[in-house]
């Protein structure tokens, strides 16, 4: 089980040894968690979402992000899917941004005109 807090700390719970085996801090735990998605063909890579609008992309064996993403506007990033294609995909509640999974740089992004 994946905990994201208020407090700006990832933990990853054993549900048999009821115990935290692992967490992490993005941003220093400066900033809300507001999205965690594992990706599905490597469990070991989690992308974290916070509250002021950054994506980081970790290994679970080291304590660095891979990479930040920021989206431009700053506000909580709602959800984050992997995509089957190499793709990171984030969302707030005004953009759409699509990355590329392995050096985070931005492939596009959708934004409607509403």
């Amino acid at each position: 089980m994946t905990v994201g807090g208020t407090d700006g700390r990832v933990e990853f719970w054993d549900g048999e040894q009821k115990a935290k085996v692992h967490e992490l801090f993005p941003n220093e735990g400066a900033h809300e968690i507001t999205s965690v998605a594992f990706e599905p063909r490597n469990a070991l890579q989690v992308a974290i979402g916070t509250e002021k609008g950054k994506v980081f992309l970790y290994d679970m064996r080291y304590p660095v992000p891979i990479y930040s993403l920021t989206h431009h506007y700053r506000m909580p990033i709602q959800q984050i899917k992997f995509h089957s294609s190499g793709k990171l995909i984030s969302c707030d509640r005004k953009i759409i941004k699509i990355f590329n999974q392995l050096d985070g740089c931005l492939f596009t992004n959708i934004e409607p005109s509403v």
